[in-house]
């Protein structure tokens, strides 16, 4: 309020105090305008920010269902959608980071500004930071900011996640952390941080995180709540990946039995067999290693067949011992094996093999296996194995099951060539029978030529001597007559 507007008023007040009071009502007044326009404009900002929220959701979502329909590669989408992100929260990192199934993990994906180091370059330099931190107690600050929980991923097997807690942490010095934990994200260079988990067909998969590295940072219940949105986005997207990928895997897999069989009802040698079974069932299982094992009679076996990544040794090869002993099979005349059932193995470190057995598989260089019996008929021929040797593996029904039906096609294409063998053998008997009758034959009319032509001689010369007989006794028949 002006001058002048004060003089008018001052015009038509009675007294002065009369004056003073309807212009503290005025300014009263003002002031309560004044702030409801402030509080106007600051919604109409936080009103713009939600439904720029909602766009950026949105367009995320579709832009990664999209490249999913497309089965495009999701690392470019994953990168674009954390820097949106990143962006919009004006954050210094924002990562994805996915669990292991014993509860380690790895970053996956970054958006980070210029000026910090990427978590992923130092990731591949430092294979720890692959792991949760052991032999430590994490304490993480609840999103509430009341209350503290101690929880180790590894130890409990993501118990904290399960709740789909949500951890915001304004000033990590502030939260009462371990200092262990503390070091931790001194290398990830974070001062602050927000993150949220990422549910995947209603298992904890991992985490979107968001680090303000420079300074600390109260984080708004907007933020949180766009990562919650980015994340269940993110879930829904994995979870509608998965489902493509398993049905392809499916197709995959129905044409691979397909191919077996086809192979099977060809006349191909066993061995041809094996090795192109090997290499497709690798790629399928996108193992290490699969390989098949041949029992010998004592219970011993050796490996005759193998298709192996590169970088790991080849057991089907001479430079390496042809019968392996497991003295386990041979006391056991197959072990489990002989009852038709399979082995699956997430860890050779955990399972509580004997230490010999453990010294066996790492001289296979394996870290998890899974095995299934093959029989040829009714007898336990061999084992079909595939093996994951760059660390551990969860091994799921369908994929176990997948390995029973290829060893199931395979004691059905050693049925068939022990078949083909057989009739290989009694076609090649026969062929040979057959050669000797038509040889007994050449040899009989041979003979009977040599009889044709020795008769034929003996006529001639019974002839001949009885031709020379004859004239003698016509003569001495002419000479007696006159007597």
């Amino acid at each position: 309020m002006n001058t002048e507007q004060l003089a008018t008023i001052r015009e038509y007040c009675r007294d002065n105090a009369a004056f003073e009071h309807l212009k503290q009502i005025l300014v009263t007044e003002l002031e309560d305008t004044r702030q409801a326009q402030e509080q106007a404009a600051r919604s109409q900002q936080l009103l713009e920010r939600e439904s720029s929220i909602i766009r950026v959701i949105g367009k995320l979502g579709q832009a990664i269902i999209d490249r999913i329909q497309q089965s495009l590669d999701l690392d470019e989408t994953l990168r674009s959608m954390l820097h949106e992100v990143r962006r919009f929260l004006n954050a210094d990192r924002v990562v994805v980071y996915r669990f292991n199934p014993d509860w380690s993990g790895e970053f996956i994906s970054e958006s980070v500004s210029n000026q910090w180091a990427s978590l992923l370059e130092e990731q591949e330099g430092n294979p720890e930071l692959r792991q949760n931190i052991s032999n430590c107690r994490l304490k993480y600050l609840r999103a509430e900011g009341s209350s503290y929980t101690d929880s180790h991923l590894q130890e409990t097997r993501g118990e904290s996640l399960k709740t789909r807690e949500i951890f915001v942490v304004q000033d990590i010095y502030k939260a009462g952390f371990s200092d262990c934990y503390i070091k931790m994200l001194e290398r990830f260079e974070a001062r602050a941080y927000a993150s949220v988990p990422i549910f995947v067909a209603g298992k904890p998969w991992g985490v979107l995180a968001a680090y303000q590295n420079s300074e600390p940072r109260c984080w708004q219940e907007l933020e949180v709540n766009l990562l919650m949105q980015v994340g269940t986005q993110l879930g829904a997207a994995l979870q509608l990946a998965n489902s493509i990928h398993e049905a392809r895997l499916q197709a995959e897999r129905r044409q691979l039995i397909a191919n077996m069989v086809d192979r099977i009802r060809k006349p191909l040698p066993i061995q041809v067999i094996l090795d192109t079974t090997t290499q497709e069932a690798r790629q399928l299982f996108h193992a290490d290693r699969v390989a098949v094992y041949r029992f010998t009679p004592d219970w011993n076996g050796e490996f005759i067949s193998e298709s192996v990544n590169e970088g790991w040794i080849n057991l089907v090869s001479p430079d390496v011992p042809k019968v392996w002993e497991d003295t386990h099979l041979q006391e056991t005349q197959g072990g489990r094996y002989r009852n038709n059932e399979t082995l699956a193995v997430e860890d050779i470190y955990t399972i509580g093999h004997s230490k010999c057995h453990i010294q066996l598989l790492e001289q296979f260089q394996a870290r998890a296996y899974a095995i299934a019996p093959i029989f040829a008929g009714k007898t336990l021929w061999g084992l079909l194995a595939v093996y994951q040797n760059d660390g551990p593996r969860s091994w799921d029904a369908t994929e176990v099951d997948l390995l029973v039906q290829i060893g199931n096609q395979l004691g059905v294409a050693l049925q068939q060539a022990e078949l083909f063998a057989n009739l290989q053998r009694e076609i090649a008997e026969r062929q040979q029978a057959e050669l000797q009758v038509r040889q007994l034959n050449q040899d009989l009319q041979q003979r009977n030529a040599e009889l044709e032509v020795a008769n034929k001689e003996l006529e001639a010369f019974a002839y001949s001597v009885s031709h020379d007989l004859r004239a003698p006794y016509a003569a001495s028949m002419a000479s007696v007559r006159p007597f």
